[in-house]
Formats: structure tokens, sequence, C-alpha cells
């Protein structure tokens, strides 16, 4: 993929996700780059893997329409460097947090500190993952485990600790991003598969639940996005 392509696809993939996230239709959202507009201004957005790929666009789709951004991810010098990227492109506030989603501790520490840190959070994107490119039958059980903690796991976790900020707030938006693959298999991927159709499950059932508590956080399950090579280390 050229470097041009890579920003199309990067670029239709943030679209998507800051439509769901301002409750407009992702054909609406192709207009994100327009930096009159800052929709998510007073708001406090959370992301996981998000120091490169769509979750890198994203927050930085987010900080040119004013959003305040806490983002997460294992490398951290990806991290930093995202970190002053999102406040040099208009962001209210940024910070980076070393975490890893399929590790409780850090994550909770990570969206709690987030919310401390904002007054409570407002949208979250859940885009840390993990893919393998192997047959089900020569996947190793390490392998295995690290997609399925991170993939389905890592997005429980995630909206476990983020749900009871949002309904103190009075409300708030949970994204998930994942490949086609979460309804379509294809050779090679069974693995992700199975994976990432528990993660999509999550959201739609958090948002068919009864709410008893007024103004309860509302869930959505973006568009897949387009495909996009990048670094496994460098989520």
């Amino acid at each position: 993929m050229t470097d041009l392509s890579r920003r199309h696809a990067l670029g239709a993939g943030f679209a998507a996700i800051a439509g769901i996230a301002a409750s407009i239709t992702p054909a609406t959202a192709q207009s994100f780059d327009d930096s009159a507009r800052r929709r998510f201004a007073g708001k406090a957005v959370v992301i996981t893997g998000a120091t490169s790929g769509i979750g890198r666009a994203a927050a930085e789709a987010f900080a040119r329409e004013g959003a305040s951004i806490a983002f997460c991810g294992r490398r951290e010098v990806l991290g930093r460097e995202a970190e002053a990227g999102l406040r040099s492109l208009g962001a209210r506030d940024a910070f980076y947090v070393r975490a890893d989603v399929r590790n409780p501790d850090q994550l909770r520490r990570f969206i709690d500190g987030a919310a401390e840190h904002f007054g409570g959070l407002d949208i979250a994107l859940n885009n840390a993952g993990a893919n393998w490119f192997k047959p089900l039958h020569e996947t190793s059980l390490d392998e295995w485990e690290e997609m399925t903690q991170t993939n389905t796991r890592g997005v429980f976790l995630a909206m476990k600790y983020k749900v009871p900020h949002m309904i103190r707030r009075g409300g708030g938006k949970i994204v998930v991003t994942a490949s086609q693959r979460h309804s379509v298999t294809a050779s090679q991927r069974h693995s992700v598969t199975a994976s990432q159709r528990r993660c999509m499950s999550m959201p739609p059932a958090r948002a068919a639940r009864p709410m008893p508590v007024p103004n309860a956080p509302s869930s959505a399950s973006s568009r897949p996005p387009p495909w996009i090579m990048v670094s496994r280390t460098s989520v």
C-alpha cells in the first residue's frame, strides 16, 4: 500500500469513527478535516491502541476538532511522539499512558486517571487489537491467547472500567473498531474472526440492555475500517 492510499484508508476509517461518536452518519463525516468544525470541543475522549494506525489517526482527527484526549499503547516512544503531535493539532489537552489492554491494573489506572484528569469521560474508542496470519491448526496457544486477551478481554475490561465514569457524567459514546473478519472469515484468519466476533457483540448488547440509570452510556460498533498495514509492535 502506498503512503497516499494509506492516508486515504486511514481517513475513511476515522471518518466513520467520528461519525458514530458525533451521532451522525459516516457519509456526513467525510468533511471531518474541516478545521472550522469543532464538534468535540469540551469533550473528553479515551482511546486504546492509539500510537499508530487508525487509532492514532482517530486521535489526530479528534484533536483537530478540539477534544481533550487520553490514549494508551505499548510503545512509549511512539506514544510520546503522538502526544506532542496531538497538542500541535489543536487538542485542548492530550496525554499518553503506557498501558497494555491485557493488563487489568494498567488499563484501569489509565482509564481512572483520564477520568480524574478530565473530570469524566464522554467518548471511548476501543481500538487496540491483535492479529495473526495463520491457519487455525498452525496457530500456537500463545498466539491464540494474545488475540483473545487483546481483542475480547481487552474490550471487556475497557468497557467495564469506562462505563461507570460515563454514567456519572450523564452519558457517553462507546465505539469498537474491528476488521471485516469479525463477520466473514478467510483462509489463515479463523482465530482473529473468533476473537473479534466476540468483542463486536459487546457494544450492541450493552446498548440493548434496559438502563435503570437516566442518560446511561449508549454504545455503537463502527463499520469495519479498511485494512491498514502497520507493524505489530507499533500498536
